[in-house]
């Protein structure tokens, strides 16, 4: 299962330090299954550990899927994150 999002999940970091420009604007986001996953996980308040004990993998991995997924949304730490999953209603 993928998830395609608009530019617009990226607003709050954009308008952090990140140019607007068309092309900007005009990148598709998608995430896999596994991260929506995660982010879901991430809403509800999970911990690295919590994620790595729930979707069996090790926390490493765990960290390996944020990191990825922050570079993918934007988002700079688990806040950001969660604001960004509940504007863009991936949940």
């Amino acid at each position: 299962m993928r998830k395609t999002l608009s530019r617009s999940a990226h607003k709050l970091h954009m308008e952090n330090n990140h140019p607007t420009g068309p092309l900007a604007m005009k990148r598709k986001i998608i995430l896999t299954g596994r991260q929506l996953q995660v982010i879901m996980l991430v809403v509800n308040g999970y911990s690295n550990r919590d994620l790595a004990q729930t979707l069996g993998i090790s926390e490493h991995t765990a960290k390996a899927h944020l990191t990825n997924i922050y570079g993918k949304l934007g988002a700079h730490n688990r806040l950001e994150l969660v604001l960004i999953a509940v504007q863009e209603r991936l949940f």
